[in-house]
């Protein structure tokens, strides 16, 4: 069984693991936005730097409409599919 004392570092180690996640994630979202900006004002959805590829590509899915749905019956599903649109950044 774990001691109230080893409960309570687990907790503070925790508290601080996610502290330093949150801004590590600051971090590199500040990074990408660098990244995402150059390739926007350049036009280019993917760059070569040394030995890493990075891309910022538009990616297209089809979202169901849930909401809709429920008021009406499943022969409908079709009729409210809509495209959503979003960018993906990766790098390889």
């Amino acid at each position: 069984m774990l001691e109230k004392r080893e409960a309570k570092k687990a907790v503070k180690e925790i508290k601080r693991l996610k502290l330093q996640k949150e801004m590590l994630e600051k971090q590199i979202a500040e990074l990408e936005k660098v990244l995402k900006d150059e390739m926007t004002e350049r036009h280019i959805d993917e760059m070569i730097i040394d030995e890493f590829k990075v891309k910022y590509t538009e990616v297209i899915s089809n979202k169901f409409d849930t909401a809709s749905f429920k008021k009406e019956c499943v022969d409908l599903y079709q009729r409210y599919l809509h495209p959503a649109t979003y960018m993906r950044f990766t790098i390889a």
